[in-house]
């Protein structure tokens, strides 16, 4: 299922499956990346992660990134999840915040949430984090990253 959210200067895209199965549980996320672009293959499902990251670098601040893709994979969940991703400064409240959810068919299969997000602002360097959790405020995973400052080229030098 394709559910798609629209931001101010941001727009992002969820996928999740979906069944009618009832009851809930917190699900276990046994991995979360950051990259520019993933790759879906139409037949097999399979996901090919392009241009991981653990930094961004930008010359001043407020800084636009144009395209931050974050992938997270659980495990272990029933029923209907509802689950928050947040990402922003390791101080202070999450610059991108989205509510949604997960139904689980089956609680063996592996969910990967894939989240394109473009024109995410970051007002100030330092370390950042991405992370999901639950409603309640329990983090299921969590990504950390640094967003640097760096000098502008100086004219004649590349």
């Amino acid at each position: 299922m394709l559910r798609s959210c629209a931001f101010e200067a941001l727009s992002l895209v969820l996928r999740w499956p979906v069944s009618d199965t009832q009851g809930t549980s917190s699900p276990k996320c046994i991995s979360i990346n950051i990259c520019d672009y993933v790759i879906e293959d139409a037949r097999t499902r399979n996901k090919s992660l392009i241009g991981l990251f653990n930094q961004i670098s930008a010359f001043e601040f407020p800084a636009r990134h144009p395209r931050f893709v974050f992938v997270a994979s659980l495990v272990d969940g029933r029923g209907q999840t509802p689950l928050i991703v947040e990402i922003g400064p390791e101080e202070g409240p999450p610059s991108v915040r989205v509510e949604g959810g997960v139904e689980w068919s089956n609680p063996l299969a592996v969910v990967d949430l894939v989240f394109d997000i473009n024109g995410i602002v970051f007002t100030a360097p330092g370390p950042h984090f991405a992370r999901i959790c639950t409603p309640d405020g329990a983090i299921l995973g969590e990504r950390r990253f640094l967003v640097n400052l760096i000098p502008p080229p100086q004219a004649g030098r590349e």
